[in-house]
C-alpha cells in the first residue's frame, strides 16, 4: 500500500474545494437517532449497588446517525434535506425541531408501530458513565418504504450526492438500497454496517471503518478488506482507522494510505465517521479526486473527535484548519 506524501499542489486546492461545498446538493438517507446528553456531577457510589450516583445538572438533545450527518453537510456549506424515520412520539417531535432549526429540508415518515431511536448518554466530569439506548431494529416495511422510496425516485435522484447513513435501526432495506444503485448508483455514497454487508453492491463509495470493513468481509487486514469491498462498488471505498488516517481503494489504481492529520487530542469518537461521509461526500459532489476527498474527510473527523459528543463540523473550521497547515504530510493532489 503506498503512503500518501506531498505532490507539490498546495493547500489551496483544498481550501477551493471546501469553498465550493456551498454549490453542492445533497440527500441524506438513514437512521435518524435522537442523542441526549445527561450532564452532572458523580459524588458518592450508591448504597443501593455499586454504581456512581449522578446529580443531573442540564440535558441537551442533538441530531445523531443520519441526523448527524446532516447537520455536517449543512454546517459545511451544502444545501441539504434528510429522508427518514420517525416514531409517533415527543422524540420524533424533537427530532424534526432540531431538523428545522437547521433549515434542511425533511421527509420523515411517522411509523405509529416503532418508537424514535434515542441513544442516551450518562456524563459526569466529561465521562461517559452509560448509554442507554431505545430502540426498534426491524426494518420499516408496507407504507413506511413505499414513501421512503417515493422520496429517493424523485427529490433524491436530481441531487449531486446521495449519503446513505446505514446504522441497521430499519430505515435501510435491501429493496431501497437495490432501488438507489439501479437508479443513481453512481452518485450514492454509503456509510455501511455489517448487518447490511450485502445491501450496496453497485453504489460509488463506501466508507466503513475498520472494524466494519473486516466484519463485513471476514478478512484478517484492512488492505485484504477494502480489496473484497471494491468488488461490491463502482468507485472505490475509503476505510476509516481513527488515529491511523484513512485507507482508499479506487478502482485501477493501487490503495493509498492517508495518515492522520488535524487530530490534537481524541476527546470523543462520537461522531467522527459522519463528520468523515459528509466531507468526503461534499467533496465528491464538486469535483474533487477521491484522494483529495478522503483528505478533507480525514481532517474534518479529527476536528470531530477534539469535541465532546456529535457536535458539526463546520465550513469554517475546515477552512481555518487549511489555512493553518493542518494537512501535513498529505498536502497536495
Amino acid at each position: 500500500m503506498v503512503v500518501a506524501g506531498a505532490k507539490g499542489c498546495g493547500v489551496s486546492v483544498y481550501w477551493d474545494i471546501v469553498k465550493r461545498f456551498s454549490k453542492a446538493r445533497v440527500v441524506v438517507v438513514g437512521d435518524l437517532i435522537l442523542d441526549r446528553y445527561i450532564f452532572g456531577e458523580a459524588e458518592r457510589i450508591s448504597p443501593e449497588a455499586p454504581v456512581p450516583v449522578v446529580r443531573v445538572e442540564r440535558v441537551e438533545e442533538r441530531l445523531g446517525g443520519a441526523g448527524s450527518v446532516l447537520a455536517n453537510v449543512v454546517r459545511m456549506g451544502a444545501k441539504a434535506s434528510v429522508v427518514g424515520v420517525v416514531g409517533a412520539d415527543e422524540e420524533g417531535r424533537v427530532l424534526r425541531r432540531l431538523i428545522g432549526e437547521l433549515g434542511a429540508d425533511m421527509y420523515l415518515i411517522e411509523d405509529c408501530e416503532r418508537p424514535t431511536t434515542v441513544k442516551t448518554r450518562v456524563i459526569a466530569r466529561g465521562q461517559h458513565v452509560v448509554r442507554i439506548d431505545r430502540e426498534e431494529r426491524d426494518e420499516v416495511r408496507g407504507e413506511a418504504e413505499s414513501w421512503i422510496l417515493d422520496y429517493v425516485m424523485g427529490e433524491a435522484m436530481r441531487c449531486d450526492v446521495v449519503i446513505v447513513s446505514d446504522y441497521a435501526k430499519g430505515a435501510i432495506t435491501r429493496k431501497i438500497m437495490r432501488y438507489l444503485s439501479i437508479n443513481g448508483g453512481e452518485k450514492v455514497v454509503v456509510d455501511p454496517k455489517p448487518a447490511h454487508a450485502g445491501y450496496y453492491e453497485g453504489v460509488m463509495f463506501m466508507t466503513p471503518n475498520a472494524r466494519e470493513a473486516l466484519e463485513m468481509t471476514g478478512c484478517g487486514t484492512v488492505e485484504e478488506a477494502g480489496r473484497k469491498l471494491m468488488d461490491a462498488v463502482i468507485c472505490g471505498v475509503a476505510i476509516t482507522r481513527g488515529n491511523e488516517g484513512v485507507s482508499l481503494f479506487v478502482r485501477g489504481s493501487p490503495p493509498v494510505h492517508i495518515p492522520a492529520i488535524g487530530v490534537r487530542e481524541v476527546y470523543d469518537v462520537t461522531g467522527a465517521g459522519d463528520a468523515f461521509v459528509a466531507a468526503f461526500s461534499l467533496a465528491i459532489a464538486v469535483g474533487a479526486t477521491p484522494r483529495q476527498a478522503a483528505v478533507i474527510g480525514n481532517l474534518a473527523g479529527g476536528i470531530e473527535v477534539s469535541k465532546l459528543g456529535a457536535i458539526p463540523v463546520t465550513q469554517e473550521e475546515l477552512l481555518r484548519a487549511i489555512e493553518g497547515g493542518r494537512l501535513g504530510a498529505v498536502e497536495g493532489g
